[in-house]
């Protein structure tokens, strides 16, 4: 009976037995929040409950638990010149995360570096002595800069940080970057 499935019709109700004979081969590790789906036409699956802030989500097809993907962002604006140098602008993150990678984009060639720090709501503000971002992320005669490697970042976040996006020296040419962070919710 191992394979065998009854043959219930659309509507129909199984009994508690009925549901045991039929499935509970299949079933006989089950835990609260399990979901059980279907991976072939003649097989169930068990997928276990995911983690906290992970999303039900189909990835080959089949369900499965992802992180939630957001973005954190700020725009560093010169009011048509130059981002001078210290701007700074702060946000409030609401929820915890763990930064994946962090780009500019700049509104034409030229360059800036921009720092990201961070402190907790009852410190605020953050200053240069809260630096999660290895010094920064050079725009260098481009338009774009990109860093998904984040080496010697400090990644996480808590829910109610403050992050500010600051660059510490007088752009060349830039007069507005987009600065963002994509995170992982956790």
């Amino acid at each position: 009976m191992a394979n065998e499935f009854k043959h219930v019709s659309v509507g129909a109700e199984l009994s508690q037995a009925e549901w045991e004979s039929t499935a509970g081969h299949v079933l006989n590790s089950q835990a609260t929040g399990d979901t059980i789906y279907a991976s072939s036409s003649s097989q169930l699956t068990r997928l276990g409950i995911g983690s906290t802030g992970e999303l039900l989500t189909v990835i080959g097809g089949l369900p499965a638990w992802a992180g939630q993907v957001a973005s954190i962002g700020a725009i560093l604006d010169g009011g048509g010149a130059a981002v001078a140098s210290n701007t700074i602008v702060y946000v409030r993150v609401p929820f915890a995360c763990t930064i994946n990678e962090f780009t500019i984009l700049a509104d034409q060639s030229g360059s800036i570096t921009v720092k990201v720090y961070k402190d907790t709501y009852a410190n605020y503000p953050p200053t240069s002595g809260d630096d999660i971002s290895n010094g920064g992320l050079a725009v260098t005669t481009t338009t774009k800069a990109t860093d998904t490697t984040l080496t010697s970042w400090t990644n996480t976040i808590a829910a109610g940080d403050i992050l500010a996006f600051t660059n510490t020296t007088l752009a060349t040419s830039i007069t507005r970057a987009t600065c963002q962070l994509k995170v992982t919710r956790t």
